[in-house]
């Protein structure tokens, strides 16, 4: 069985990346954040049980994904217009492309780890579908074994319903849907600084992130 994992990220460019954070850091600061993230999520999520593939937009050139990820082959850009075209893209490309199922993920989550995509991947066994909501209501994670653009079609993507809206609409087309753990995503600064308080708990997580908040004095 052939199963990939779907990294949907910008490229780190200043002022197009992170910038929700810019209330509390620079435009510099949050190109650091985003390239941390990103480290971190490679270093855990790379599994030989998966491929890796990086979805990436149009912020700036490949170069600096290339360079930040050094060991990562397959890179390809995202296409359309909408952020929910172009999940479902990724996801219609990837399944073209040979795979079984795939998992999508974003990039805001440095504390994803392998475990989780190993039980998303799993409960593709039992469901043609499935979901990692994020504790804010949205979700993290999208696996699937077929093409599912009515996940996304007509989706308002940055409020606290989305998770809910995309239960609705898979039950409305009929399907079922497996969830995984909830995660934090990191969006805000407020979100930044409980990242901060909760990898002090951690000690070996994140090893990018956690020098990312050292350099910010936050850890």
């Amino acid at each position: 069985m052939k199963q990939a994992l779907i990294l949907f990220t910008r490229v780190p460019v200043q002022g197009k990346t992170k910038t929700r954070l810019q209330a509390a850091l620079t435009p510099a600061q949050c190109v650091e954040a985003h390239c941390a993230f990103l480290q971190d999520l490679f270093a855990a999520c790379n599994d030989p049980r998966w491929d890796l593939l990086v979805f990436y937009g149009q912020e700036g050139p490949l170069s600096i994904l290339q360079e930040l990820l050094p060991d990562q082959r397959q890179f390809f850009p995202q296409q359309g217009n909408s952020l929910g075209e172009k999940m479902d893209n990724a996801i219609a490309q990837t399944l073209a492309m040979g795979y079984d199922r795939c998992v999508l993920v974003g990039a805001d989550l440095p504390q994803l780890h392998r475990g989780i995509i190993a039980a998303a991947m799993q409960s593709l066994d039992q469901s043609p579908l499935v979901l990692g909501p994020t504790v804010d209501g949205g979700y993290y994670l999208i696996g699937s074994r077929m093409r599912c653009s009515f996940v996304f079609a007509g989706q308002s993507y940055g409020d606290n319903t989305v998770f809910e809206q995309t239960m609705a609409a898979i039950k409305a087309a009929g399907y079922c849907c497996r969830t995984v753990q909830p995660l934090h995503d990191v969006d805000s600064p407020q979100d930044l600084r409980a990242l901060a308080d909760r990898l002090r708990q951690q000690p070996a997580a994140c090893a990018h992130s956690r020098q990312f908040l050292r350099r910010l004095g936050w850890m």
